[in-house]
């Protein structure tokens, strides 16, 4: 049985929420963090904090709801291009869009400051503890339709704490 306390980000659908599903089902108290609330209800033991980690101040909140005691850190989130990143767009005067970071800012940019933050809490508590990096097969076998989304997923799996 798990006696630790789970902190996950993207945690409200997808392979966060399955992973948040099994430590709270071996006893862990589970926190998920995500922008949206989850879709099914909280499994035993957990609870969702709403938390945009392309936000410093979403993230310093979340860990101070969370509390001092982190045992595991999954970080989970992904999201992916809304459309071709390589499709030319132009404003009303012809001139070229610049295109959106949206991507950058979630999956990598906010990825790596909750990992900051969850190792900063690990370390000041003087105890082992354990990040958990989701990245993508993409980040090692891209797909031309998601460059952004593949190059962002390798610099998380390349970025060990």
């Amino acid at each position: 049985m798990l006696v630790s306390k789970i902190n996950g980000i993207g945690g409200s659908s997808g392979i966060g929420w399955a992973t948040g599903k099994i430590f709270a089902s071996h006893g862990a108290r589970v926190f998920l963090l995500d922008v949206r609330a989850p879709q099914e209800g909280l499994p035993l033991n957990s609870q969702y904090i709403e938390c945009d980690i392309t936000k410093w101040a979403d993230i310093l909140a979340a860990f101070e709801i969370a509390g001092d005691v982190i045992d595991i850190l999954v970080a989970n989130a992904g999201v992916s291009e809304e459309v071709n990143y390589f499709e030319d767009t132009f404003d009303s005067e012809g001139k070229l869009v610049e295109p959106g970071y949206n991507v950058i800012e979630v999956n990598l940019r906010g990825t790596i400051n909750v990992i900051k933050v969850g190792l900063s809490i690990m370390r000041l508590r003087k105890t082992a503890g354990s990040i958990v990096i989701t990245s993508s097969a993409t980040a090692y076998s891209p797909e031309y339709s998601l460059p952004v989304y593949s190059a962002t997923k390798l610099g998380v799996g390349s970025n060990p704490p």
